[in-house]
């Protein structure tokens, strides 16, 4: 910048400044809002009729126990483990009840063994892999819940 050139305008001043990528990105939020694809809650723009699922593990009194700490891993990555194995048995013949008692028996046995790795966070003998179920009927949110026993299931 020469001695005769003027001086440079607010809106130059401020593009200039580090903050002004911040700003364009607040205005654009606003101007966009949550629309598609932009949104943060993809999972609700194509919404599903058949019941949803998700697992964690409970006590033998059905109480919840802390999955990430006795296990490292967390419920998002449980339900998705217990839907890989029931993947490997459904060309295999099975019905769908024997499907889920062989897919928990395996998430079981994978629990275990991660668990071992944490000799000061023990599970308990008795503990359960529970698969939630979440379904719509005529009287609103339904949970039905499935309970696969630790102690049935060979190490």
């Amino acid at each position: 910048m020469s001695a005769g050139d003027p001086p440079p305008s607010r809106f130059q001043l401020l593009r200039a400044h580090p903050i002004f990528p911040v700003l364009v990105f607040v205005a654009l939020s606003l101007i966009i809002r949550d629309n598609y694809p932009f949104t943060h809650y993809s999972m609700y723009s194509n919404p599903t009729p058949r019941p949803l699922s998700y697992c964690f593990i409970a006590d033998g009194a059905e109480d919840p126990l802390p999955l990430l700490y006795h296990t490292g891993i967390s419920p998002s990555k449980l339900t998705k483990r217990f839907n890989k194995e029931k993947g490997r048995y459904e060309d295999e013949g099975f019905t769908e009840a024997e499907i889920r008692e062989k897919a928990a028996a395996d998430v079981i046995r994978y629990l275990r063994q991660l668990n071992s790795k944490r000799k000061k966070r023990l599970l308990p003998e008795d503990f359960q892999l529970v698969r939630m179920q979440i379904s719509i009927d005529g009287e609103g949110f339904k949970e039905t819940p499935t309970y696969f026993s630790a102690t049935t299931v060979a190490r």
